[in-house]
C-alpha cells in the first residue's frame, strides 16, 4: 500500500473515532459541586426496572467562584449564587445518571426543552419545559423562597413532581401515584399526595418564562435550576442574529481570560 495513502487512511479513522468521542461545547457554562440533598429524604420509585430507592429534594450545589464560567448566563449564575455562600437550589431531571461525586463538574448551561442530555431519557420538549416553569414559578419563588423548600415532605414532594413532568411518557395525565403512568412513586404517600396536588393545577397556571435552565453534563445527573434575571422571552426575527453575536462574543471573552491565565 503507497505510504502516503496508509497516513491519509488513518488520519481520517483517527478524525473520525475523536468525533465520535467528542463532547458538546456549550455556550454557557458553569463548575459547581453536589454538596447534598437537603431539604428531603428517601422515596422509592418505579423507573421501569422495579423500585428503586432515590434521594428526593432540594439538591444542594456549590457554585465555583474560581473556575472558569462562559457566558452571560454562567457568570450570572455565579453572581446570584455568591449571595447564598456560591450554594444554589436544584432538581434532578435525570435520575438514572449517577449522582456527581466529590470534585467541580463542568455543566453546561441550557435551555430546559434542550434537557436532559447524555442518557436515555429523551429531551423533554417545549410544552413539558413549560408545565416545569410553571411548577418552579408557583412553588420555588424567587432566590431564597418558595414553599418546595418548606420542609423535607415539600421539598421531596417537588422533587417527585418535577420527575413526574420528565419522565412520563406523555400519553398518560401527570399521576404519581402507584402504577399510573410510565413512572411513579412506591412509597412516601404523604409526598406523591401534594406532588399530585402540585400537578393537577399546572393547566390552570399561565406561563411565565422565570429563567428555568437545565445544567447538563454527559455522564452526571442533569439538574434544573433558576437563574433569576434571565428570563428568555420570544426573540423578534431580526434579533436572532443578534444573540447568535453575544454568543460568539462570549466565547471570545473565554479565549481572552485563559490566554491571560495562561
Amino acid at each position: 500500500m503507497n505510504r502516503t495513502y496508509a497516513v491519509c487512511v488513518m488520519a481520517i479513522c483517527l478524525a473520525v473515532s475523536n468525533a465520535a468521542l467528542a463532547l458538546p461545547v456549550y455556550d454557557t457554562y458553569v463548575y459547581a459541586e453536589f454538596v447534598d440533598v437537603q431539604p428531603g429524604g428517601p422515596v422509592y420509585v418505579n423507573l421501569g426496572n422495579g423500585p428503586k430507592r432515590l434521594d428526593t429534594g432540594v439538591h444542594v450545589l456549590q457554585v465555583s467562584d474560581e473556575l472558569f464560567s462562559v457566558g452571560d448566563e454562567g457568570e450570572g449564575l455565579v453572581t446570584l449564587a455568591a449571595e447564598s455562600q456560591f450554594r444554589i437550589d436544584a432538581f434532578c431531571i435525570e435520575p438514572m445518571e449517577p449522582v456527581p461525586t466529590a470534585g467541580m463538574v463542568e455543566y453546561g448551561i441550557i435551555a430546559p426543552e434542550t434537557g436532559p442530555q447524555g442518557s436515555d431519557i429523551p429531551p423533554m420538549g417545549l410544552t413539558k419545559a413549560r408545565d416545569l416553569s410553571k411548577l418552579f414559578d408557583a412553588h420555588m419563588g424567587a432566590w431564597d423562597t418558595g414553599d418546595a423548600r418548606a420542609d423535607n415532605l415539600a421539598a421531596a414532594a417537588f422533587q417527585l413532581a418535577v420527575w413526574e413532568i420528565v419522565l412520563e411518557d406523555g400519553a398518560n395525565a401527570y399521576n404519581l401515584s402507584q402504577n399510573q403512568g410510565a413512572f411513579y412513586a412506591t412509597s412516601g404517600a404523604s409526598a406523591v399526595a401534594q406532588a399530585n396536588e402540585w400537578l393537577a393545577e399546572l393547566d390552570s397556571l399561565a406561563f411565565v418564562d422565570i429563567g428555568l435552565r437545565v445544567l447538563t453534563n454527559q455522564d452526571k445527573q442533569d439538574f434544573a435550576v433558576i437563574i433569576p434575571g434571565f428570563g428568555n422571552p420570544e426573540i423578534p426575527e431580526p434579533l436572532t442574529i443578534l444573540a447568535v453575536g453575544l454568543s460568539v462574543a462570549g466565547l471570545g471573552r473565554y479565549a481572552r481570560r485563559r490566554a491571560v491565565s495562561a
